[in-house]
């Protein structure tokens, strides 16, 4: 019996985007199908993990991924915090809604063939996901983070569920490379890294306010750098470091010469985006025993 075709690069981008975006286990399970020649007949994804993390999403957006004030918030507005509560859950519902029916197509594609007989066939796919422009919402949320008050929450969650209801007037854009053994496939990512910018790109522009955090987090702790991505990352590391590895600070202490040195150079929007790209990687290194 003739095996299935694999999957064209066009197709494989959307099985991609349909199981780490939209949460869907059926085009998880093809993509399975589809990569199991290059697992030794293993799946490639774990359908069962797949599956617990769309119900956590399900339940509203993750804790971490949209910043909020903290849940359980009491005033004279809301003595119990659950209206509170019930709003922080209106603007994660919102935002889940919005983000996983987000459609991604294929704008443009660049092969690449291989030099020699060991090198794989290469895709590079331009792609664009259309969204509602939720900047409308940011003077909100920073008269939120200026001063939690139940009327606050009140407003920055109508401005944010209305601003997402608009129609998808702007994009995210990107690229993703695809790699094969052969021209017929069967296609896999090239660099993970390229999943996981398509996902957090569409997450800041969904939820634009990473910035507005980042800023009235950064007056708390030493100035450093000048730039509030670098400043809360080294602050961070540095207490991590202290309590786990305290004779490892001249590390950190290297790493914040390094950045200052580097920001003297270079624009905010460059180091913002670096500060942000080691974050996981020094949250991992406090990890290490």
């Amino acid at each position: 019996m003739a095996q299935p075709a694999s999957p064209t690069p066009e197709q494989t981008f959307q099985l991609y985007v349909r199981t780490f975006l939209h949460f869907d286990m059926g085009a998880a399970r093809t993509l399975n199908d589809a990569l199991r020649p290059l697992h030794d007949g293993r799946d490639a994804l774990d359908l069962e993990a797949g599956e617990a993390l769309a119900r956590v999403f399900r339940n509203g957006v993750p804790k971490g991924l949209l910043p909020l004030p903290p849940e359980g918030t009491r005033n004279d507005a809301d003595p119990s915090g659950e209206k509170t509560d019930q709003l922080g859950q209106r603007v994660a519902n919102a935002l889940y809604q919005t983000l996983t029916t987000t459609p991604c197509t294929v704008e443009n594609m660049m092969d690449h063939s291989p030099e020699s007989g060991e090198e794989e066939y290469m895709v590079t796919l331009a792609y664009m996901c259309p969204i509602p422009d939720a900047t409308g919402a940011r003077d909100a949320f920073q008269t939120l983070l200026a001063g939690f008050s139940f009327e606050r929450m009140s407003t920055f969650t109508e401005a944010y569920t209305l601003a997402l209801q608009r129609s998808r007037d702007t994009a995210v854009r990107g690229e993703f490379r695809l790699s094969a053994p052969s021209s017929s496939g069967p296609w896999h990512p090239d660099d993970s890294r390229d999943l996981e910018k398509l996902l957090s790109s569409l997450m800041e522009a969904l939820a634009p306010f990473q910035d507005l955090v980042e800023q009235a987090a950064a007056k708390e702790v030493p100035a450093l750098t000048g730039v509030a991505a670098c400043d809360l990352l080294l602050a961070r590391h540095r207490g991590c470091v202290a309590r786990s590895a305290p004779d490892q600070l001249p590390g950190v202490d290297e790493m914040a010469a390094e950045l200052k040195a580097e920001a003297a150079g270079k624009d905010v929007e460059y180091m913002t985006g670096k500060c942000r790209s080691l974050r996981p990687i020094t949250e991992a290194m406090c990890l290490i025993p």
